[in-house]
This record gives structure tokens, sequence and C-alpha cells, in this order.
């Protein structure tokens, strides 16, 4: 009879760690008046790539950062000798890693801006991120 609780109880468990892996990130495109929403997308794909280096952390959300944050953040880009032509905000929340470790702070909720740059409609690419 143990071993029958002890095996119900690891495979409730099992499931309950497949459960919490799941991707459940939200994303609000917005609109813009400066970018596309297929452009948007695109940003957003390429925060999600970067995102993946931040291991153990939990995305929760994603959105465009807004025509005003991202018209602020290309005058200061281009009043720095930028090396990109275009610029776009992406803010995301996210969990820090359960244990913390590294720089990280245990399970605590971060938000974060990416700042992402391209040259004449090409690829974004990832150039800052951190706190708003």
């Amino acid at each position: 009879m143990k071993k029958m609780i002890a095996l119900v109880l690891c495979l409730v468990l099992a499931l309950s760690l497949v459960g919490c892996s799941k991707n459940n990130d939200t994303v609000d495109y917005k609109s813009s008046d400066i970018y596309s929403q297929e452009e948007i997308k695109s940003a957003v794909e390429c925060v999600k790539d970067d995102f993946k280096s931040l291991h153990g952390c939990k995305l929760y959300s994603l959105s465009y950062a807004g025509d005003e944050q991202t018209q602020r953040e290309t005058e200061r880009q281009l009043r720095h000798e930028s090396q990109y032509e275009e610029y776009i905000v992406i803010d995301s929340a996210f969990r820090s890693p359960i244990f913390g470790g590294g720089g990280w702070s245990a399970a605590r909720i971060y938000t974060w801006n990416w700042i992402l740059g391209r040259n004449a409609g090409g690829e974004w690419v990832v150039i800052d991120k951190g706190y708003c």
C-alpha cells in the first residue's frame, strides 16, 4: 500500500512539473504608427530567443512599449553614434530562478525593457536589456 501511495505521489509530482514548464507567456503587440504588427512580432520573437539565455527564469509577458517610448529610445540612440537606423522597445515581466543564484534573487518578479535595433528593415538584434 505504501508503495502504491508513493507511486501515485511521484506521478502527481511529475505531472505538476510538466505543467509548470509550459510556456504560458502573454504578448501584447499593441498598435503602432511606426511599426507594423509583423515588425513588432519579429522583435518579440527576437526577445523570446534572447530570453532563453536567462536560465531558470520564467517569462510571463511581453509587450510593445509604445511609439512614444520607442521614439525616445531612437532619438537617444541616434545621438550616441548608433550602429542601427531603427529601434524598438519591448517590455517584459518574468520570474527569476526559483532558488536564485548568480546575480538573481530567488523567485523575484522582474520588469525589464529590451532594446532592439536594425538597419533598413533588416533583422532585429537585442542591443540592451534591463530595468525599466
